[in-house]
């Protein structure tokens, strides 16, 4: 957890492409120099106004379209299931 966001180590690799720090509510992100993804809900640490904001360059990938509150619950260790539809 880092403010409103939530990252987790994955094996997934994605190549930089138009990568940025101001991201959305609901975006789901890959962060190239740690390999995680980043679910933001909300403002992060980096935040300068209302939007969440990476903490350096991410890949925005996909974006929830359903309720994000349920994500302001989650706690370290919490379990996340990230699924295509």
């Amino acid at each position: 957890m880092w403010g409103d966001e939530i990252y987790f180590g994955t094996t997934v690799k994605i190549d930089e492409e138009n990568a940025q720090e101001k991201v959305e509510v609901g975006d789901i992100a890959y962060w190239p120099e740690g390999n995680p993804i980043c679910i933001f809900f909300g403002k992060t640490p980096a935040s300068d106004d209302e939007y969440p904001k990476a903490y350096s360059d991410v890949n925005v990938f996909a974006k929830i379209t359903g309720n994000i509150s349920v994500l302001k619950n989650a706690v370290p260790g919490s379990v996340i299931r990230v699924e295509k539809l």
